[in-house]
């Protein structure tokens, strides 16, 4: 088991794809070819691991709530989903994760957040927290810069954050 870390996950363009018809294509591509894939499956597999995980948003919890709930995803987070109305100051400050951390029991310099813009990669980066910049979705690599490690496929995204944290 890891030592107590928590990894801390964007919403809308990280775990829970916009574009959902863009997801329903790739889950059916991949499963013909031979590896059934859900959109949650790299996010279970760090939780898995026994690292601690929560959703940190600028988005309100009610959307959160209906689009973690479309993808199941709600349920697995339930209690650990924090949204900016719960901090005087959103992303790109680092109130909000801040906050998701230190509901955590986490020290940030044991947190690694996963984030999908520059407003997310700047409000870790002011949290004094690791992050990763998920370039798999609209935003392109280069618009994450300054993330520690850019990924685009989130298969990766388990030994990325073992390499990270551990």
């Amino acid at each position: 088991m890891p030592p107590e870390c928590l990894v801390l996950f964007d919403c809308d363009g990280v775990l829970v794809d916009s574009e959902r018809l863009a997801v329903a294509i790739d889950v059916r591509v991949m499963g013909t070819l031979g590896w059934p894939i859900t959109e949650a499956e790299a996010v279970k597999a760090i939780d898995a691991e026994g690292f601690q995980t929560c959703v940190a948003s600028n988005g309100s919890t009610e959307r959160m709530r209906r689009t973690l709930g479309k993808t199941g995803l709600w349920d697995f987070f339930e209690g650990r989903i924090y949204s900016a109305a719960q901090v005087a100051r959103g992303k790109p400050e680092p109130d909000l994760f801040l906050y998701a951390a230190g509901q955590a029991g986490i020290p940030p310099s044991r947190c690694v957040v996963v984030e999908d813009s520059q407003y997310g990669v700047a409000a870790a980066r002011a949290a004094g927290m690791k992050v990763l910049g998920f370039a798999g979705g609209v935003t392109p690599a280069a618009q994450l810069a300054a993330a520690d490690v850019v990924l685009t496929d989130m298969a990766d995204l388990p030994e990325i954050v073992r390499r990270a944290l551990c």
